[in-house]
């Protein structure tokens, strides 16, 4: 009877044992599950960060071609202003010109006055002269 204790008690010993190494893989395998949802959660923050390089390669290329915008509407407003300054420069001509045709305008009016008056002197004269000839004709 001993001896069956004995194998008994070895069989225990031996079930003790197997449960330790149960135990022992239980634990591994809970590790394994902790490991298997960390690199889930990894997964899941590498898809977010896919999505958000995704949104952000699209976000380039709006400012690509925002930029690209921009450099064009900087050479339109470059143009524009040159076409203003140089239409001031034709602006600041023609003011000029008609100051100059303005002075030339009064000169003339000046140059008619003094012809007016020349005119009405020679046509006083002219009639002072008739007026004498009139006289010498009625004296002969």
């Amino acid at each position: 009877m001993e001896e069956v204790l004995k194998k008994i008690l070895k069989k225990i010993e031996k079930i003790d044992d197997l449960e330790k190494q149960l135990n022992k893989i239980n634990e591994k395998v809970n590790r394994i599950d902790d490991l298997e949802k960390k690199l889930n959660e990894i997964n899941e923050k590498a898809d977010r960060i896919d999505d958000l390089e995704e949104k952000l390669n699209e976000i380039n290329e709006k400012v690509d071609r925002i930029e690209t915008q921009q450099g064009e509407n900087t050479k339109i407003l470059q143009a524009l202003e040159h076409a203003s300054k140089v239409h001031k420069a034709e602006l600041d001509k023609l003011t000029h010109q008609i100051a100059e045709i303005s002075g030339t305008q009064e000169k003339i009016k000046e140059d008619i006055e003094t012809i007016k008056d020349e005119i009405d002197i020679i046509s006083i004269n002219t009639a002072k002269n008739s007026l004498d000839i009139a006289k010498i004709k009625s004296i002969k």
